[in-house]
């Protein structure tokens, strides 16, 4: 007891350790998340400034030149009037541009006048501010246009403060080989990156998943002393079933009164159920032997008879003969050669039910069964002389398998000379191949054009002595399925819809050793 409580304790202790590195690993997780959404957040607006930062710098070129004409740019001082024509031509480029994408903002900073023009928001809310950016923004956009016209070079950087985020564009613009100002674009995109909110839920949601943590650990821990008890309990009744489980207080008493009826009912039913089964074993092995006493008896009496008919002429025949001193031969080829026949049907009887008591010998060997079938074929071809069946064998390239060779071929033997003799007006039987690659298997299709299987027998044509044949003895397909199941395999036969049978067999690659 001590060692199972030991074993709780350090399964409880590893349970424990898996669920802290699984938050650990939660949290790590949703870190590199809300980074990559971050990194992928800027990344994609910061183009988005500088694609229109570019297509502002070309679009307004032409107002550029005209303004230039008018040395608006070459002044340090412009006269309201002036600065308002030059904003009211800027602001109508920059909106036209800007006003693709919703978030936008820009416009023009000479350096010259220090001061912003053709100031847009496009998507602002009113009101927009006239001449320039916001105040807070004021400073920073103007320090990073100053820092593109002295460096001559376009820049993109991310500035930010609570809680505005925001990549800006910077592009110097020239007139006549002149830097005159820069052009500047940018976009919020804090409202994409609401990380403070996510955060204060993670943490209070840490906070819940600890609490919910320890109460969990905690009636795991109880319930699974409780379970490793009642556990221990049951193992003591596999060695004693008299045993019964113990009370484990009100949350399993339920549980434990269930157990211990049960195992009553299970202790009381127990002896009559094993006197049934006993008596119906003993009645279908009776049943069994009866039927294949019945049936070997029904197959060596006809033979026996012939035999004893045919001896009892010859004894008859001797006598006559020697009173009358007749020299004519009494035995003769026709009646020597019945005997010998029914003496071999007597043998082969009792050849098939040996075959049936072994289905297979020790000697398994790989067998190519696309060969095997072909010999069967050609074999059965030369023994029966029928020429108006035509075979259609559908050769694929399947694996060999390891069986014993001699009795699979009964088995195709069996399957297709009864499809042979279930055509007696000639047709096409098809045999098709199929490796079953998911399970190692190979299945094999026999189809004829034959009458098919009567439904009378259908049920029990695996039984030993069932046949539909006037001449048949009912064991072939008792035989092939025995040597089918010791080749961990399976036959089973289905009537086709428009005409005939069709024989399904379904064979391992490799056997189970046993």
């Amino acid at each position: 007891m001590k060692k199972n409580h030991n074993n709780i304790k350090a399964k409880f202790l590893i349970n424990v350790a898996l669920v802290t590195v699984a938050l650990i690993l939660f949290f790590v997780f949703s870190i590199y998340i809300i980074n990559r959404w971050e990194e992928k957040t800027i990344a994609k607006n910061s183009l988005l400034c500088k694609a229109h930062a570019d297509e502002l710098l070309l679009e307004s070129k032409e107002e550029i030149d005209y303004l230039g004409t008018t040395s608006l740019f070459q002044n340090t001082e412009i006269a309201n009037s002036l600065f308002q024509n030059l904003d009211s031509i800027l602001t109508q480029k920059t909106e036209q541009v800007l006003g693709e994408h919703e978030g936008l903002e820009g416009g023009f900073y000479f350096f010259r006048a220090d001061k912003f023009a053709g100031y847009s928001y496009p998507t602002s809310p009113s009101p927009i501010p006239v001449y320039g950016p916001p105040p807070r923004s004021y400073n920073i956009i103007k320090e990073q246009c100053l820092k593109a016209i002295n460096e001559n070079n376009s820049i993109l950087e991310l500035h930010g403060f609570d809680p505005a985020l925001f990549p800006l564009m910077t592009i110097p613009i020239s007139y006549q080989n002149e830097i005159i100002g820069a052009i500047w674009v940018r976009i919020h995109i804090e409202r994409e990156l609401p990380l403070i909110k996510l955060q204060s839920v993670i943490n209070i949601a840490t906070g819940f998943l600890i609490v919910i943590l320890i109460f969990v650990l905690w009636g795991f821990y109880t319930l699974r002393t409780k379970i490793q008890s009642i556990r221990d309990e049951i193992e003591k009744i596999n060695l004693d079933p008299e045993y019964r489980l113990q009370n484990h207080g009100q949350l399993f008493s339920v549980i434990v009164s269930s157990i211990n009826l049960t195992l009553e009912k299970l202790r009381s039913g127990n002896q009559e159920r094993r006197d049934l089964e006993y008596k119906l074993l003993q009645r279908e092995k009776m049943a069994s032997i009866g039927r294949i006493v019945a049936g070997v008896a029904h197959e060596v009496r006809t033979p026996l008879a012939i035999i004893k008919t045919r001896i009892q002429m010859w004894q008859q025949a001797l006598k006559e003969n020697q009173e009358t001193d007749n020299n004519h031969n009494v035995i003769t080829a026709d009646t020597m050669e019945l005997v010998v026949n029914e003496t071999n049907r007597l043998s082969n009887l009792i050849k098939r039910l040996l075959i049936l008591s072994r289905p297979i010998n020790k000697k398994m060997v790989k067998t190519n069964l696309v060969e095997q079938i072909k010999e069967t074929v050609k074999i059965l071809q030369i023994q029966k002389g029928i020429t108006n069946i035509e075979f259609k064998i559908n050769e694929v390239s399947i694996p060999t398998i390891i069986a014993d060779s001699n009795s699979t071929q009964q088995v195709f033997l069996n399957i297709i000379s009864n499809s042979m003799e279930a055509m007696p007006d000639g047709g096409t039987i098809t045999i098709n191949f199929q490796a079953i690659e998911e399970n190692s298997k190979i299945r094999i299709e026999i189809l004829d054009e034959g009458s098919g299987i009567p439904e009378q027998i259908f049920d029990k044509m695996f039984e030993l002595f069932i046949t539909s044949k006037p001449t048949g003895v009912g064991l072939g397909l008792s035989i092939s399925n025995e040597i089918m199941k010791a080749h961990s395999g399976k036959i089973f036969f289905e009537n086709r819809e428009e005409r005939g049978a069709k024989c399904t067999i379904l064979l391992p690659v490799a056997q189970k050793q046993n």
